[in-house]
């Protein structure tokens, strides 16, 4: 276009942008270029209409930069446009909130709709109830089909069935039974998408006898599931430990037509690892390799925190490098262990460049590098995780993101499996150094890992810490530690042989425990303020 003279303008970029806003999934590369082809237009301080606002509040949302979208929303009804705002606009921004199934911000939208004198439309109706759903709160998404229906609108089967979903994840009877009743009233039938919102919510609360009934009623109804559903309940068999039952729910899947396929595998594998089944995950890539369905970079990942949890170091290391291939995001690299981890990773094709955030910084995949520092940190090799971690401290970087808190942590965790209490700090205080914020499971492990040593400085700051950030510390654990059952209770002993101001420390520790002690009576409570650091 440049080349044949004509410079682009309005129409040509609000065209372009909604174009990529529909390429590939919602926050996606397509999403990414959509939104930084709003921000040229809008600074080239063109007039724009409420339609290519429309445009550009949903290249916002796309990206998930909500306060920009609602911002422009701002603007159209400040009067700032020739044409005000109509349920258009403040469906786009309520879209954002119920995906992300934000109450407050769906509801301060609908508060705004309603000041602004603007009608609801069916599709605001649609996406209120939606979003309560998918926060779950079926009581709420049940009032506003109930308002609707008031209203004299005639929603389809869409918002049933998010409401379905919804009351059959909460386990609520009523909201499930008001929900199909009110299809059946309304003349809607049960299809294959309120169907699949019985299963996946019976799926979800971990009922999988209820679940796979409503799969058999599904398939005698003349209904095609389709691979996320069965995937949604492969992913609750493994959260429910019953890798027997996924093996039922694989074939049923086979007799339906579908052959699982990758994420099949790994819905059921990340559910056997939520509930540290390792060895049922190492089976489970055992069958996806049996059946030739070869790994993407997530599974390589899985595996290698796997690995290493059961102490395969190498073949964790395998699939770590496997991971990090080239072509392993698309699935090269199928090969790259075999069944039980044997075998170099085969040469993998070139990938795709790698996705760009907003500000066209390319988005880097930390979790291959944490899992092998876990790896590493489970099987005692701490000098390869701290190598392994640099790496990812450097990807992180490069990404402009800060340091990863779950490769400090893993690593941090192995140093406490050692005992090691001058390795587990010196990598909390480099963590805090390079702008990383410990969580609370970074600095729990820590402090027991003091209690236990003997180290009660250190371990009532860690704990000091994890109250100021708002976390509600379990102090019978640590009393355990020192009166008795616990390692904490031989080293409070030892302390009453060391110098004065270890014993401060013990003191002050057990005082803040509730324990007794003499921290007043040794005169350190009156001097140092009662206690405090």
């Amino acid at each position: 276009m440049s080349r044949a003279g004509y410079a682009p303008n309005k129409v040509t970029y609000c065209a372009l942008i909604a174009a990529l806003g529909r390429e590939g999934p919602r926050g996606g590369e397509g999403s990414v270029q959509a939104f930084e082809l709003w921000k040229e237009l809008e600074a080239r301080n063109v007039e724009l209409d409420a339609a290519a606002i429309r445009t550009g509040m949903k290249a916002c949302v796309g990206v998930g930069d909500l306060p920009a979208a609602e911002a422009l929303l701002s603007g159209l009804l400040s009067g700032a446009h020739p044409a005000p705002p109509d349920a258009r606009a403040f469906n786009i921004v309520l879209s954002g909130h119920a995906r992300a199934g934000d109450v407050e911000g769906m509801e301060r939208t609908l508060r705004a709709l309603c000041a602004a004198d603007v009608p609801a439309s069916d599709v605001t109706y649609n996406t209120l109830v939606d979003g309560y759903a998918r926060a779950g709160r079926p009581a709420a998404a049940r009032d506003v089909l109930a308002s609707a229906a008031a209203a004299g609108r005639r929603l389809g089967a869409r918002p049933h069935a998010s409401l379905v979903h919804a009351a059959a994840a909460a386990g609520d009877a009523p909201a499930l039974g008001a929900a199909l009743e009110a299809m059946a009233v309304g003349g809607l039938p049960r299809d294959a998408m309120t169907w699949g919102a019985l299963v996946g919510g019976a799926a979800a609360r971990g009922d999988l006898a209820t679940a796979r009934a409503d799969l058999r009623e599904m398939l005698a109804a003349g209904h095609a599931p389709s691979h996320a559903l069965f995937n949604g309940l492969l992913g609750a068999c493994g959260v429910a430990r019953s890798p027997g039952a996924a093996r039922e729910v694989l074939a049923d899947m086979r007799r339906a037509g579908l052959e699982p396929r990758r994420d099949a595998y790994l819905a059921l594998a990340s559910g056997l690892a939520r509930v540290g089944m390792w060895h049922a995950v190492l089976d489970t890539w055992s069958e996806q390799h049996r059946r030739g369905v070869a790994p993407d970079v997530r599974m390589h990942t899985l595996l290698t925190q796997a690995y290493g949890r059961v102490g395969r170091l190498q073949d964790a290391a395998r699939h770590y490098e496997a991971a990090l291939a080239p072509g392993s995001a698309g699935g090269g690299g199928g090969a790259a262990a075999g069944a039980a981890g044997r075998g170099a990773a085969a040469a993998a094709p070139p990938c795709a460049p790698l996705p760009r955030g907003p500000r066209g910084i390319p988005v880097v995949d930390l979790a291959p590098h944490n899992a092998m520092v876990d790896a590493c940190a489970q099987c005692g090799d701490l000098a390869r995780g701290r190598e392994v971690l640099r790496a990812a401290v450097a990807a992180a970087r490069a990404a402009g993101r800060p340091p990863p808190v779950e490769g400090y942590g893993a690593l941090v965790a192995g140093h406490a499996r050692a005992r090691d209490v001058r390795g587990a700090v010196a990598l909390v205080r480099a963590f805090h150094a390079g702008g990383g914020r410990p969580d609370a499971q970074m600095l729990d492990t820590l402090a027991t890992l003091c209690v236990r040593t003997g180290e009660f400085r250190m371990g009532m700051q860690a704990l000091r810490a994890l109250e100021r950030m708002g976390v509600e510390v379990d102090k019978s654990k640590y009393r355990q530690l020192l009166e008795g059952g616990g390692r904490g209770a031989g080293e409070a002993g030892k302390a009453a042989s060391r110098p004065l101001l270890a014993n401060e420390h013990l003191e002050r520790l057990k005082f803040w425990l509730g324990l007794p002690n003499n921290y007043y009576e040794g005169g350190w409570g009156g001097t140092r303020g009662g206690g405090q650091e």
